[in-house]
């Protein structure tokens, strides 16, 4: 019997690590892809300048939260890579509301 739950064990952490090195693989294709987070909406760029300056920021895991929503989508993460997803569904917002106050307390108006 404990001989059949490590091979369980070692079954799951191997499909988890499978799961997340092909989400990375696709999220690594889609941010080369000269046309992701350049599509333009209403005279702008459906990606806002805040978003791209917060996911840049040495404190802010990017990867981590995209394997974050991989995982909450069961691994359907095609229909996700597209810049309105991005944009409006990828940050969470207490994140975001975060950096706004840290950009407000760095540079005072």
């Amino acid at each position: 019997m404990e001989r059949y739950k490590a091979e369980a064990s070692q079954a799951e952490s191997f499909e988890f690590a499978v799961k997340n090195s092909f989400a990375l693989i696709k999220l690594r294709d889609y941010i080369n892809n000269p046309v992701s987070f350049n599509q333009i909406w209403n005279n702008g760029y459906i990606i806002s300048d805040l978003h791209i300056d917060m996911w840049l920021q040495e404190d802010y895991s990017f990867t981590f939260n995209f394997l974050y929503i991989a995982e909450e989508h069961n691994y359907n993460i095609i229909p996700l890579f597209n810049d309105i997803f991005f944009e409006l569904y990828f940050t969470d917002i207490v994140d975001e509301a975060l950096y706004e106050q840290k950009l407000q307390k760095n540079c005072p108006e």
